[in-house]
Parts: structure tokens; sequence; C-alpha cells
């Protein structure tokens, strides 16, 4: 029989469920520790989301803002001999482009230091004023914001260049300098070292130093590329075509952004899992333990809906606290990390920051209904059961239940009683097991990357790029004793791989270079030299493997724009080159593809800087690039730290969970080994360090599961990033992500034991008397 009840907020039946709500929050405050611990993961996965959504489309808002309003480029060009204006209006006019002619010089400054230096552009890559003006005089220079700021320079300030005072006249930006990269083919930026100014026509004529003539064009509707490049190859050779999407210096942003868009999905989707499952937990603790109250509840008239709304007060209030606490965490940081975002892009914040409602309802609508929706699920089970199956004992109400066997024998009392402590609840090891294995590839990302920089910087730069200095002229040499090894240069697209014609051409640069090169050394992975193998095909780097899954032996057809011929080459080798998507072939072939007279080239690798670098219209410089490698390993470290603060605080909070549930479940049985004469380390064993045959087992499942996700993400994005980072991790440092997993795991036992202390030996009587 049910008992009359009058309303479920009024009345007996309102004071009755404000009873039931009053227990529920009583239960709480009682394992606050445990409910915390899913508020503070939870809080953490909504802050991640809310700080990256918001950051991430601020700055693509900015960005974009930026590219159309201040007309960045769609290609620019370098040409052997320089266009007339007349040449430049045809162009204009046949093909619906808009056409500037810019100039520049690099400048050395002291320590290391250099400047790129601009006339002003009016029509494509218009400068953005942040602070200040354009120059107006001869002698005044505005800089890159972010030169400007690592180099602690401000508006006002002299700058000595040439011998010449300049007065800074302003900070700017520049839409073809996003990522300020000095050149092309180099990975990493670093603007305390390397900077972009622009000053008026006269002040540029006031500089020393080799000037460089290029253009940068715009199309204003259609894009008739091949036509163009056509037309322009009549009047002049082509040295250098460039895309803005094959550059990294615009492109890379873009890249960067959607790999935030998938962080911000992936990283805070795994965490509110981990929440999930330990509010389960939680909750299905605490139906086991009412149970018989349930049973009493549903047998003096109470209905289900209305005590598995007083139970979802659980996830209602974990719920709330955490996507509230995470969304104002995530709203607050995500202005500094804004501001990060755009001075390591350089671009200007345009428009207004801003809440964005989309994400703020996912943080907070999400954890609410998923949390309820599955609790309600788990309640709704265990009320499915008679009122007299609920006030059974738990042993009993179980339909077919017989305790879990063993095949094997077992003659230790700790051994037996650990693996029956351990298979009781096979969710709360799969739990820890899910938790370690994403506490381990947080950390294993952060190792893995700063070992595989390593490698890259060895790999790449010391054991194969053994030259210093690399010269590319601007127009063809043929020189009888050149200073260094001298090698040809053109750029293609491969437009077929093994007779399959590919969707989306890929741009690679093609260096003809001799058998006898001294200083490119070339080696595959197992350490044999490929230069002797030019004469029978081609050898290619890692990083354009990775992009178009290339293998030895794989045939390659690829177009030249500037000579209009194409070259078939096979792969004979695949060098341990990862920064660039180069294919190195014999020069006399590439010569002849290019249509270069016989034994010309257009760069020089040398030891020692040329005394004269007139007509060389870029250079790189090894020194620079290993700087801004360590300009950037720094940082790198600081990610590393929060990676590892990120995975022992998941981590203890797990096993802190588990182990306390262990405790309050094992009062009575805790009390009575405390009688028998057990000690306190003892018993700490038995019942707390039952899982850490998990913890190890997690901890090696998770790093190849690392390994190969890096592996895949790699893979994935060296088609745009230029570079591929050769995956792999030292067993030192697995050693050592061991190591933190641990601290992290003892750390929460050891908060533990504290609980386990407290248990008292008249446990045993309340136990019988329950």
């Amino acid at each position: 029989m049910y008992r009359k009840r009058t309303s479920n907020f009024g009345g007996e039946g309102g004071l009755d469920m404000k009873k039931l709500s009053k227990s529920v929050l009583r239960e709480m405050k009682k394992s606050k520790f445990q409910y915390s611990g899913a508020i503070v993961l939870l809080s953490l996965a909504v802050l991640l989301y809310v700080m990256l959504y918001t950051a991430i489309h601020t700055l693509e808002q900015s960005n974009e803002q930026f590219m159309n309003d201040y007309v960045q480029e769609d290609f620019h060009v370098i040409t052997g001999i320089p266009l007339s204006d007349e040449q430049m209006d045809q162009l204009e006019q046949q093909y619906d482009v808009v056409l500037e002619e810019r100039k520049q010089k690099d400048l050395s400054i002291d320590k290391g230091k250099s400047l790129r230096i601009f006339t002003i552009s009016e029509n494509v890559n218009v400068p953005y004023v942040e602070e200040g003006e354009l120059p107006t005089e001869e002698n005044e220079i505005a800089l890159a914001q972010s030169y400007a700021t690592m180099n602690e320079l401000n508006v006002g300030d002299t700058l000595t260049l040439g011998n010449q005072e300049w007065t800074i006249s302003g900070t700017i930006y520049l839409p073809d300098y996003v990522y300020m990269l000095k050149n092309l083919n180099d990975l990493f930026q670093d603007p305390a070292s390397f900077g972009i100014a622009l000053v008026n026509d006269q002040g540029f004529e006031r500089l020393p130093g080799e000037e460089v003539t290029f253009y940068s064009g715009y199309w204003s509707q259609n894009e008739p590329l091949d036509e163009f490049k056509d037309t322009l190859s009549s009047y002049t050779p082509i040295i250098l075509w460039v895309n803005s999407d094959e550059n990294p210096r615009i492109s890379y942003i873009e890249t960067e952004i959607e790999g935030v868009k998938t962080t911000t999905t992936v990283f805070p989707l795994f965490i509110g899992t981990i929440v999930v499952f330990m509010v389960m937990i939680l909750l299905k603790r605490r139906l086991e333990l009412q149970r018989s109250q349930l049973g009493t509840l549903l047998s003096i008239g109470y209905r289900k809906g209305e005590l598995i709304r007083s139970f979802l007060l659980y996830p209602l209030i974990v719920s709330l606290i955490g996507s509230i606490l995470g969304i104002v965490s995530g709203w607050l940081l995500s202005v500094p990390i804004t501001e990060v975002y755009r001075q390591f892009f350089n671009i200007p914040l345009l428009g207004n920051f801003y809440v964005y409602g989309e994400a703020l309802g996912i943080a907070f609508l999400l954890p609410v209904a998923f949390l309820c929706l599955t609790s309600a699920g788990i309640v709704a089970k265990q009320l499915q059961k008679s009122p007299i199956d609920l006030l059974r004992p738990p042993m009993f109400h179980v339909k077919g239940y017989r305790r879990f066997t063993f095949p094997f024998r077992l003659k230790k009392f700790s051994t037996r009683f650990r693996l029956r402590m351990l298979t009781r609840n096979i969710g709360r090891a799969l739990l820890l097991s899910f938790g370690i294995i994403f506490s381990t590839m947080l950390l294993m990302f952060g190792i893995i990357s700063m070992n595989s920089m390593d490698t890259l910087l060895n790999k790449t730069y010391k054991e194969s790029l053994t030259y210093d200095y690399a010269y590319y002229f601007q127009k063809l040499q043929q020189a009888e004793e050149p200073q260094g090894d001298e090698f040809s240069f053109g750029e293609g697209k491969i437009r077929a791989i093994n007779g399959n014609n590919l969707n989306d051409e890929r741009t690679v640069q093609v260096y003809g270079i001799d058998s006898s090169t001294e200083l490119l050394r070339l080696k595959n992975k197992e350490g044999e030299d490929l230069l002797p193998d030019l004469k029978e095909g081609a050898i290619i780097t890692k990083t354009l493997a990775y992009a178009l899954n290339l293998r030895e032996g794989d045939e390659l057809n690829v177009w030249s724009e500037s000579s209009q011929q194409s070259l078939t080459i096979t792969i004979q080798g695949i060098a341990e080159i990862y920064a660039g998507t180069f294919i190195y072939y014999d020069r006399q072939m590439v010569n002849e593809w290019l249509q270069y007279p016989e034994g010309s080239y257009v760069g020089l690798w040398t030891k020692q800087p040329l005394p004269d670098s007139k007509g060389v219209y870029m250079i790189e410089s090894k020194e620079d690039i290993i700087q801004s490698f360590t300009s950037l390993m720094e940082p790198m470290r600081y990610s590393l730290l929060i990676m590892s603060l990120l995975a022992f605080i998941i981590g203890g909070i797990i096993v802190s969970l588990i182990t306390n549930l262990i405790i309050e479940e094992n009062t009575t049985t805790i009390s009575l080994m405390k009688i028998i004469g057990y000690r306190h380390q003892s018993i700490a064993s038995l019942i707390l360090n039952i899982y850490t045959p998990v913890v190890v087992i997690s901890y090696f499942i998770g790093v190849p599961i690392s390994l190969y996700s890096v592996d895949t993400l790699i893979r994935s994005i060296a088609d745009e990033t230029n570079y591929a980072l050769p995956v792999g991790v030292d067993y030192f440092f697995v050693l050592v992500g061991l190591l933190v997993i641990f601290v992290s795991y003892y750390a929460s036992l050891t908060l533990s034991r504290r609980k386990l202390k407290k248990v008292s030996l008249q446990e045993v009587l309340k136990g019988q008397e329950r």
C-alpha cells in the first residue's frame, strides 16, 4: 500500500523531500574530499575549454580581419630582372591582380641580432601601426612590435644602423610576417634576434647592404595562376615563387588554430569522461550503502521519481560548481592566453574581446546534462528492484551470485587478499587505469616533444647539414672555382605518384647537387651514405616522406612552372633530414629540367661567410637556426612542467578517490585486523597498495599510445608545417615519467593512510549491529 501524499513540494511530501535533500548534502559533506576531487577535475576541463575556445576564436577573428583589411598577399615572387612599370601595369590589367614592388635589406646588429628592413607598402601587405606612426623622415624607422618588446625598445628611442642614428617612430605589424621567420626554410621564429622594420624611400637609400627587389601580389577576383606565370616568365626568369598557403610566415597560424581547436575538444573530453566515471562510482557506492533505506522508502510510499530527483543532487551540485568555477576561471585566463598567442603570431588584436555564447552554453549545459542523465540511469536501474530485494543484504540479492575464484592456487595470504580486493570491483581498476593512461599521455607528450626536438637538431643541423652558411643568388652563377659546394635550386610541383595524379599538387624544393658534395651528408635510417646513389635516383627528406606517405622506389612526376618542363624521378633513398620538403637530385639533371646552362648553379654552401654577398637574395645561417631552437627550448620546458603538474593532479585525485572508497568499504575488516594484531604499515600494504600493479601496467600501456599518437599527429601536419619530428623517447625519460606518476600515486596513498589510522577498533561492533 502506498501512503497518500499531498504534493512533491508542499505539505508532508514536500517536508520529506527536504529531508532527503538534506541527507544528500550531509553525505556530500562527509565525503567532501572525494566530491571536491570530481569538482576540481570538472572545473579544469571546463577551464581548458572556455580558455582555449575564447583565445583561439579571438585570434582567428583578428587574423581574418587583419588579412582582409590590410590586404595580405596571395603570393610573392623574386625575379631575375626587375619589372618595368609598363610590364607591371600590363600584368595588373590583363590578370586583374594588384602588384606592388617591394625592396628589402638585411642588416646585422651587435650580439647576433639582425633586422630586415622594407620600404613602406601602400596596396599589398599594408602595415598596421600599433603605437606611434609610420616613418616620415629619412632618419626614422618603425619596428615590429614583437622585436621592440623583446629588445625593450620604445617609440622615441634611438637605434644605430650602419653607423647612423635612427629614431623609432612607431611599432608595426605586417600581414606577410605573421610568423616572423627569417627564411622560409626556418622552423621557428626568434623575435629577440630577428625582426622586421619599415623606412621611407629616402631612408632606404641611406641604408648599407645589398638590396633585394621582389613583388607582392593580390588577386582581385579570379586566380589565373598558370597564365600569369607564363606571361611573367616571358618578361624575366622566376627565381622564387611563393603562394600564401605555402608560406609558413602566413599559413602557420592557420595550422596552429586548427590544432588548438582539436585540443580544445579532445583534452576537456578526456578529463570530463574521468569525472563522469568518478561520479558514477561515488553514486553507486552511495546507493549500495543506502539500499536498505531505499527499500524502506519505497515500501512506505515514496515514488521512484522522487528518489531519483533527490539522488540527482549529487551530480547536479558537482556539475554546477565545477562548471561555474571553470567558466569564471577560464574566462579570466583567456585574456592573458590570447595576449600570449597574439604576441607569438605578431598580429594586432582587432575587434572587441567578448564572451562566446556557444562556448559558455556548452561549458555549462553539457556537464550538467551528461552527469545528470548518466546518474539518473544508474539510480533508476537500482530502483528497478523491489523493496524486498533492496532490504536484503547485498550478497544475497544478486541472482546467480558466486564468488570469484582463481584458476591457480596461491599460498601466501597477503597475495590472496590483495587479489581478492582488486577483483571485487573491476570498474575502479579500469577508472584508475584510464586516468593513469591519460596522465601518462599528458606527461609523455611533453617529454617526447623535448626529446624529438633534440633529435631533430642533432640529425638535421649537426649531422646532415654540416655547412654554416647557404647563399642563394638572384642570377645564375658559373664560377670555375666556387668558394664552397655549389647547388642548383628550383621549385616544382609533384603532380603524380607512381602514375596516380594528385588532387592537390604538392610544392617542393628541388636541389641539384654533386655526389662529391662535402658539406651535405645524406644518410638513411641505417646510417648508409646516399650521395653515391644520386645518378640512380633522387633522395628526399623525412618531412616530404611523411607529408605524402612516400617510400623508396616510388616514382614522382615533378612539374616546373618556370621552365614548363616535367621531371620523372625515382626515390632512391630517404635522408634523415626532418626540416623542409626537399628533393636532392643530380645537378646536371636538375639543370636540364630547369633549362639552366650546363655547370651553372644558383647557390653555395660554405663554412665561412662570403667576402662579397653582392647579388645574394637570401642567406641562411645555421647558427641563427640553432639559436632559434635554443630560444624555443625554454618555453617548452615550462610546457613540460605544466604537463607534469596536470598529470600529477589528475593521477593523485583518482588514486585518492579510490583508496578512500576502499577504506570506507572495509572499515570493519580494518578494525578487525587491528584487533588481531596487524600493524598499521601491514594493513596499509594489504588495503591501499593493491593498485600498484595497475599503475605500472597502465603507465607502460600509456607510453606506446603516446608515441603512436604523437607520430600520427606529426605525420598529419608535416604537409603544413614544413617539418617533422623524429618521434622517440630515451629510456631515461621513460623512467623519469614513471617516477612522476609514482610520486603522485604514493602522495595520494600517504594522505589516505591518515584516514586509515582513524578507523577505530569499535567498527567491528558497529558492523555487527548493522
